[in-house]
């Protein structure tokens, strides 16, 4: 088995987090790079949660969401975050663009 994407190392970071985990790691498939993105049921989560998630999709897929979810814009609720969430965002970020190398295992605790 080959090491995930840097697309996919981005998503695992932000899907770290403990109130993340248990909405994103069920979508993850790591050996197909894929992510389904329908099992979660965006419009029904929070705000932050769902800045989280258009986060993720935009490090993942390299657009914004689809309009069909009627996105949060990631940008505008960044700032409304939890600190934890804007960190591993930032270092999704960093990682997704080759910034630097991390792998999950390396990733700071966010329980």
């Amino acid at each position: 088995m080959s090491d995930p994407s840097s697309n996919m190392r981005a998503v695992q970071i932000i899907a770290s987090h403990k109130n993340l985990r248990s909405i994103l790691e069920p979508a993850l498939n790591v050996e197909r790079d894929s992510i389904d993105w329908n099992s979660f049921g965006y419009s029904g989560q929070s705000g932050g949660v769902q800045t989280a998630l258009s986060w993720a999709y935009c490090l993942f897929c390299d657009e914004l969401p689809p309009k069909e979810w009627s996105y949060r814009d990631p940008f505008d609720g960044f700032f409304n975050l939890d600190r934890d969430i804007q960190v591993l965002v930032l270092q999704a970020m960093a990682i997704r663009h080759g910034f630097v190398k991390i792998t999950v295992e390396d990733k700071p605790k966010s329980d």
